[in-house]
């Protein structure tokens, strides 16, 4: 059953069939407010401009990747408090270690479902 989150997620990711495949999802667990920005530069205007509750990005971004723009969404004080889920296809614990030194909130390794993304947000906003 999906949960309402009736706030604003933002989908940082290059590749624009992924971003519709992740909209779709969102939409499937009861998101409708999502904004996407296709790198890590773009999604720093994004949230200078709009509200954002949610950030769901992709590790791997150019020029900006996505532990650089964690690193900088966890820096600024109007930032700081998001919760940022990395989603990617190969997270090793290299990368697991680091992203939560950085203060990931959470982690999904594509492909992967609504149901397994609905209960990550779940678990990462503390709702049911």
């Amino acid at each position: 059953m999906p949960f309402q989150f009736n706030n604003t997620v933002l989908i940082v990711e290059p590749h624009k069939s992924m971003v519709v495949i992740v909209r779709n999802i969102l939409r499937q667990v009861g998101v409708s407010d999502v904004l996407d920005a296709r790198d890590g530069s773009r999604a720093l205007d994004v949230m200078a401009e709009a509200r954002v509750d949610f950030i769901l990005s992709e590790w791997d971004l150019e020029p900006m990747t996505g532990l650089q723009l964690l690193r900088e969404v966890r820096s600024r004080k109007s930032t700081m408090g998001i919760p940022f889920m990395f989603m990617t296809s190969h997270a090793d614990e290299t990368k697991i270690m680091t992203a939560r030194s950085a203060r990931v909130s959470g982690f999904i390794v594509k492909p992967f479902s609504a149901e397994a993304l609905q209960k990550r947000m779940v678990r990462i906003l503390g709702v049911s």
